[in-house]
């Protein structure tokens, strides 16, 4: 089966309905049966490459995502993020931001990041009056941190594909995440400014401290799986387990 059969084929069964992932995987095996390779050990050879304990992180980044969603803590990371950035031009905007970093540096995943921070920000953004194109186009843009900030699904997944050391890919987009972030932020800024979306609220270390106070587990997480990834040693808060199950059931 040549290469241009093999793309005709893709995009028919794409055309026709069938999911990109089973498009991939259906065409994949045709050309692997052209090769008069055996369907068993087509299978033999799938299962063995997902045969990898390091794939364990993405379902458990995926939980850790769902718990701290559903226990209030990315509520938690954005009224943090408010009393931080709320005051200066765009605040909100700037919130969205900031929360997303926070957020990805949790879960791993940017629909996850989208879909927890832009469930609480587009609402409030489209009542103090910003235009929805530009919070939509905000929020999908900070989802990029999800797969660049650690922990990264992305990353494990191309670890694990490359024989590379999962803990040096995390560690690797620590600096690239943080200077995305800031740059997004002075641009956000300017446009703001430019659009005339003012600040909310004024600076207070006293309900900072307060904020960050409910939102410091959150923010040790990646210390934590960074630092247990490193070090091997990991422990876990029983308190915040139990409100996050409490929540969660």
């Amino acid at each position: 089966m040549s290469g241009g059969m093999i793309i005709v084929t893709f995009f028919i069964l794409l055309m026709i309905g069938i999911p990109v992932i089973t498009s991939l995987g259906v065409v994949s095996a045709i050309y692997l049966i052209s090769l008069d390779m055996s369907p068993i050990l087509i299978v033999q050879q799938m299962l063995n490459s997902m045969d990898k304990f390091t794939l364990l992180a993405i379902p458990f980044f995926i939980m850790a995502g769902g718990l701290m969603e559903v226990g209030g803590i990315s509520r938690e990371i954005v009224n943090f993020s408010k009393k931080l950035m709320g005051p200066l031009p765009g605040g909100l905007a700037l919130v969205v931001i900031l929360a997303s970093m926070m957020f990805a540096s949790m879960t791993g995943a940017g629909a996850a990041t989208c879909a927890a921070i832009g469930s609480i920000m587009l609402p409030e953004m489209k009542r103090e009056g910003y235009d929805e194109s530009f919070s939509s186009a905000l929020q999908s843009t900070a989802g990029i941190f999800g797969p660049i900030i650690p922990p990264s699904i992305l990353m494990v997944i191309y670890a694990v594909a490359t024989d590379t050391s999962v803990g040096d890919m995390l560690l690797a987009g620590v600096i690239p995440g943080i200077v995305m972030g800031l740059i997004l932020i002075v641009v956000t800024m300017r446009l703001c400014i430019n659009r005339g979306y003012k600040g909310e609220g004024r600076f207070s270390l006293i309900e900072i401290g307060k904020s960050f106070v409910g939102a410091f587990w959150a923010l040790l997480t990646p210390v934590i799986i960074l630092g247990g990834i490193y070090s091997g040693f990991v422990f876990v808060n029983r308190k915040m387990g139990h409100i996050l199950i409490e929540n969660w059931a």
